[in-house]
């Protein structure tokens, strides 16, 4: 039971979108009036395979604590540095966007699983391993895929910033909108890396504070 309790939680955190509305993000950019909702039918990925979740549970990431903030003074974002991504990136990483969103507005955890890279997938399952969870136990703890509600699904207005970064990932500020939470649109931060031609997600900061740094 206890293992079971763990893998629910595991799935919870990754219900949660990327996109984190912070209720005193400053403007980012001019959001279009017609945001997009990744509809649920362009999930297309293939849902992530025991083949695949097997070896990646076997090696977790040592988990790493977070630097303090003073309290009531948060620290202010600021965009890694990094290289104007062309239009082909962009292009990209658009798309992967919105397939992740598509994903979660469908529902469907066994394919947003797919759009991870290996090291946020074990940032995600981090409770599952360390409670001796099975890649099997994960699978089954996944529940079916179910689209979301119209009124509770995420909102994308738009990516601000693409940026490659030194390392070769990839930095997106993308605004959007999780219709499911009360606060207004806000920005957060995105990374992923291009695995066998596939950009997946490799890490976000949900932003409470916006700092544009000078080109």
């Amino acid at each position: 039971m206890k293992r079971l309790v763990i893998v629910v939680v595991a799935v919870a955190a990754l219900a949660a979108p990327l996109l984190v509305r912070a209720q005193e993000a400053t403007p980012v950019g001019s959001p279009t009036a017609n945001p997009l909702a990744p509809a649920p039918e362009d999930c297309t990925v293939e849902p992530i395979s025991l083949d695949r979740l097997t070896p990646l549970i076997a090696t977790p990431v040592p988990a790493v604590e977070p630097a303090a903030s003073p309290v009531g003074s948060p620290t202010p974002f600021a965009m890694p540095e990094g290289r104007q991504a062309d239009e082909a990136t962009v292009s990209a990483i658009t798309a992967a966007v919105h397939e992740y969103f598509a994903c979660v507005n469908a529902g469907d955890y066994a394919r947003a699983f797919a759009l991870f890279s290996d090291d946020l997938l074990r940032e995600y399952l981090a409770g599952a391993i360390a409670g001796g969870s099975t890649a099997q136990q994960i699978l089954d703890g996944l529940p079916p895929a179910q689209p979301l509600p119209a009124d509770q699904r995420t909102l994308i207005y738009g990516i601000d910033d693409v940026r490659v970064l030194p390392d070769g990932r990839v930095a997106a500020l993308v605004i959007g909108d999780d219709l499911s939470k009360p606060n207004p649109p806000g920005p957060a931060l995105i990374y992923f890396v291009e695995v066998d031609g596939r950009w997946l997600g490799d890490g976000f900061v949900s932003t409470e504070e916006i700092v544009t740094p000078s080109p």
